[in-house]
């Protein structure tokens, strides 16, 4: 025997909806003869008693009690903490199954390097579905969700440094699905105040992890000279710039200017076209997105 709580909500003294106030559904009998029910003042809330099982008892891993598990797959990388040298490291072609989506983090302490996730219409690997790729170096990590596209996916690490890529790796399954590729890291930040840069000098801040969405720059020069260059690139895991995200510009006073940042690896670069020393503040911060 099994017991349910009905609460009313709305007008009361009318007949009126009600809500559960326990773990899952109640039968069609209780939802059924509660649909004309009329909840007086006096009394709000009404118990029912009845036989047999389809009153779903609590379970942990059900989200919200819904009849979907929040699940999570083993590492699909060969370990943790790797040291590879520069070539291509496939994985099996891995069934989807029931997953949905897929997380995987890449933190590099050493060398740097790509991330391919191939999705495939087949178990041979023949087919493609769609394929993805993110780059990674030393103070540009990756932590990343996405979609799955397809029955089957591959993971695919390119060492592209000339050097080894020691980093540490992990990539996961997950049953819950993400509608769009994320960026689950806290707050990110590149830059620092009172910085002086000498004649002809460039400099470079780096955002710390690969995120993409709305950003603040924010650059304020020592001086009204105009001499220092400020501009926001996108670059490769090796350094080389592939278009630049803001042009320079080179501010008398205080600058503040929304960006919008794509999913690459993003430098704030700062030349100084002078001779002579020149001090600055710099911030770019990118809130969770």
């Amino acid at each position: 025997m099994n017991l349910v709580e009905v609460e009313a909500v709305g007008v009361i003294d009318r007949p009126g909806e009600v809500r559960f106030d326990g773990l899952g559904d109640a039968p069609e009998p209780i939802r059924r003869n509660l649909k004309h029910y009329k909840f007086h003042s006096a009394n709000r809330t009404i118990r029912f008693w009845w036989w047999g099982g389809g009153y779903d008892q609590p379970v942990s891993d059900f989200p919200d009690w819904q009849k979907i598990t929040t699940a999570m797959g083993s590492n699909l990388f060969s370990a943790v903490s790797q040291n590879l040298a520069p070539g291509n490291y496939p994985t099996a072609v891995i069934p989807v199954t029931s997953y949905s989506s897929l997380s995987a983090v890449i933190l590099p302490t050493s060398g740097a390097g790509q991330l391919v996730v191939q999705h495939w219409a087949d178990a041979a690997g023949t087919i493609s579905a769609e394929a993805d790729t993110w780059r990674f170096q030393i103070g540009a990590a990756l932590v990343m969700r996405t979609p799955l596209r397809a029955p089957y996916m591959q993971l695919t690490l390119k060492v592209t440094s000339a050097g080894n890529l020691v980093a540490s790796t992990w990539a996961t399954l997950l049953a819950s699905s993400s509608d769009r590729v994320t960026y689950p890291v806290k707050s990110q930040q590149a830059g620092n105040e009172n910085q002086t840069l000498g004649g002809g000098v460039l400099a470079q801040w780096r955002l710390p992890a690969v995120v993409a969405g709305p950003a603040m720059l924010a650059f304020w020069p020592s001086d009204t000279t105009g001499k220092l260059a400020v501009s926001v690139v996108a670059t490769d895991e090796l350094n080389t710039v592939k278009y630049t995200v803001m042009p320079a510009v080179t501010p008398t006073t205080v600058l503040m200017q929304p960006l919008q940042l794509p999913d690459d690896i993003i430098v704030i670069d700062i030349k100084n076209t002078d001779t002579l020393n020149h001090a600055y503040g710099v911030s770019l911060i990118w809130p969770p997105g």
